[in-house]
């Protein structure tokens, strides 16, 4: 029903059939009294823009067991993300959903913002032990 939008532009609420109901039109109201939030007739966009912050936190900061601000300082692994984010867009489309056109600069400028020490889904490996 509603998703995080990346860059903080805020909360987008809607309902999978396009009508801004009364029930969207009270979260909405509920979450602007802290957050940002917009009633939109149409979530497709932002719930992909979401898919494409997640495969960053979620996909390559476990996988390279590094934040993100850290392997996107290095510049093969800042090529591979923005490579990543631009097939997440090419899949949108394939899917019928046009990402904006700034999504890959917004997706890697969130990964910098992240701090060097932040380990969300990952804990340093104990001496020795090389699997996860």
């Amino acid at each position: 029903m509603s998703s995080t939008v990346p860059a903080y532009r805020g909360i987008a609420c809607g309902e999978a059939n396009g009508v801004i109901t009364p029930r969207v039109t009270k979260i909405e109201t509920l979450f602007n009294r802290g957050v940002r939030s917009q009633a939109v007739t149409d979530t497709s966009e932002e719930v992909w823009a979401k898919f494409t912050v997640a495969l960053i936190g979620n996909g390559l900061e476990t996988a390279i067991r590094l934040s993100p601000s850290l392997f996107l300082a290095r510049p093969e692994t800042r090529e591979l993300t923005r490579g990543l984010v631009l097939e997440m867009v090419a899949i949108a489309k394939a899917e019928g959903v046009s990402l904006r056109s700034g999504i890959v600069d917004e997706v890697v400028e969130i990964g910098d913002r992240v701090p060097k020490d932040y380990t969300r889904f990952y804990a340093p490996r104990p001496a020795g032990r090389t699997a996860a």
